[in-house]
C-alpha cells in the first residue's frame, strides 16, 4: 500500500511552523518533510495505491477469477497498523449472481455498526498534542450506503474512544448519528484531571460528518463512562462505578440533555 503526498501550497500556514505552539501542534500534526526536497506535504489517505495487486483477496465466479477489491472504490484511515484488516461491502444480485458493485476499506476497527441503510466503522487515530504532556486519543468515523446501493458517504472524528458498539446510534428520522465516548486513559494522563466524557451528534454535509451538537461530563470524570446505551430518544449512561447513579439522557431533536439519574441496583 502507497499514498499520494500532497504538498503544502505557500498560503498553507502548516508550511510556517513557529516554535512549538499548541496551536501549530494540533493543527498541522499530519504534517511531515518529504526527506529528498525538505517540502512539507501530508499523505493523502482517502486515496491508497494498491502496490503489491498478488495480495488481494479473490472472488471465483463462473469458474473465472477476478479481484474482489476495486481500486477505484478503495479506502483507508489515517492511522494503520499490523492489526489492519480489509473489509469489503459487496453488492451481489441474487437473480444474475453477479457481482454488481464493491467498496473496500483499510483500517483496524474497534466498533463496526450497521444501521437500516448505513454502515460506521470506527478507527483510533494517532494521537493529537494540545500542550505539554497533553496527548487525546481521538477516533476516526466512516460512513457508507449500504441501500438502495454501496456508496461511500463521508468521514468524520470525536475525541475519544468508543466503549462499544452500544454506544452509537444512528436516528432513523434523521440519519444523524449519536456516539457515546471517552477520553483514553493512559501513563500521560493518568495523573490528572484532564480525562472527560461525551455525548455527541454528528450530520452528514457533503463528505463530511460534522458535530453538530455535543453533551460534555455525562457522569463523574472520576469515575470515567463505563457503557452507554440508546433507547430512541433516550440513552443511559453508566460509571465505571457501582455507587454512582445512571445518568439518563434525552435528545431534544439533536441535543442531547441531561434528564435525571437513578441508582445502581447493585449498589450494596
Amino acid at each position: 500500500m502507497d499514498y499520494q503526498k500532497v504538498f503544502l501550497s505557500d498560503l498553507d500556514e502548516c508550511n510556517y511552523p513557529p516554535f512549538d505552539t499548541v496551536d501549530y501542534q494540533n493543527r498541522c500534526y499530519d504534517v511531515l518533510v518529504d526527506s529528498e526536497t525538505g517540502l512539507r506535504f501530508r499523505y493523502d489517505f482517502s486515496i491508497p495505491k494498491i502496490v503489491n495487486y498478488y495480495a488481494l483477496p479473490k472472488y471465483e465466479l463462473n469458474g473465472v477469477r477476478n479481484e474482489l477489491i476495486d481500486p477505484e472504490n478503495f479506502y483507508t484511515t489515517a492511522k494503520l497498523d499490523q492489526n489492519s484488516s480489509i473489509y469489503t461491502l459487496s453488492h451481489i444480485s441474487l437473480i444474475s449472481g453477479n457481482l454488481e458493485k464493491r467498496d473496500a476499506i483499510y483500517g483496524h476497527f474497534k466498533n463496526i455498526y450497521l444501521a437500516e441503510k448505513n454502515i460506521y466503522f470506527f478507527s483510533e487515530e494517532y494521537s493529537k498534542y494540545f500542550g505539554f504532556d497533553d496527548y487525546r486519543k481521538f477516533t476516526n468515523i466512516v460512513k457508507f450506503s449500504f441501500y438502495p446501493t454501496i456508496e461511500y458517504r463521508a468521514s468524520g472524528e470525536i475525541q475519544g474512544e468508543i466503549p462499544s458498539q452500544y454506544s452509537i446510534y444512528e436516528d432513523p428520522a434523521t440519519q444523524n448519528l449519536r456516539v457515546g465516548a471517552r477520553d483514553f486513559i493512559s501513563w500521560e494522563n493518568f495523573n490528572k484531571n484532564t480525562y472527560s466524557n461525551r455525548i455527541s451528534v454528528f450530520q452528514q454535509n457533503d463528505f463530511k460528518l460534522d458535530e453538530v451538537a455535543k453533551l460534555s461530563d455525562i457522569v463523574n470524570y472520576q469515575y470515567q463512562l463505563a457503557g452507554l446505551k440508546f433507547y430512541g430518544d433516550i440513552a443511559i449512561a453508566s460509571p465505571n462505578s457501582f455507587q454512582e447513579p445512571f445518568q439518563l439522557i434525552k435528545f431534544d431533536k439533536n441535543t442531547p440533555i441531561k434528564a435525571g439519574t437513578f441508582k445502581n441496583f447493585l449498589e450494596n
